[in-house]
């Protein structure tokens, strides 16, 4: 059912305003959209990169992808009936 979805990468950032700083000096990317989840930036069309905040930061116990998908309820009901899932995590951007 996934590979229907767009998918995006995420990385995390233990210093948010840090991080966004070395994205815009150093690669010269600006934040398409600023939201509560994080940064978006916007590649190719359809191609998303989401900066977000957390202490998991360089712990490797954080997000590295995520998708973008309708009919999350019947998504996630699929994902649970085959003990796939232990976590989720929705954003609405």
């Amino acid at each position: 059912m996934l590979e229907q979805f767009p998918i995006h990468a995420t990385v995390a950032a233990s210093d948010l305003a840090r991080a966004r700083g070395w994205y815009e000096e150093k690669l010269g990317l600006k934040p398409k959209i600023e939201a509560d989840e994080g940064l978006w930036f916007e590649f190719a069309p359809g191609t998303w990169l989401l900066l977000y905040q957390t202490p998991s930061a360089g712990t490797a116990q954080n997000t590295v992808a995520g998708w973008t998908v309708t009919g999350i309820e019947a998504l996630m009901e699929d994902l649970r009936s085959r003990a796939s899932c232990s976590r989720s995590t929705t954003s609405v951007r």
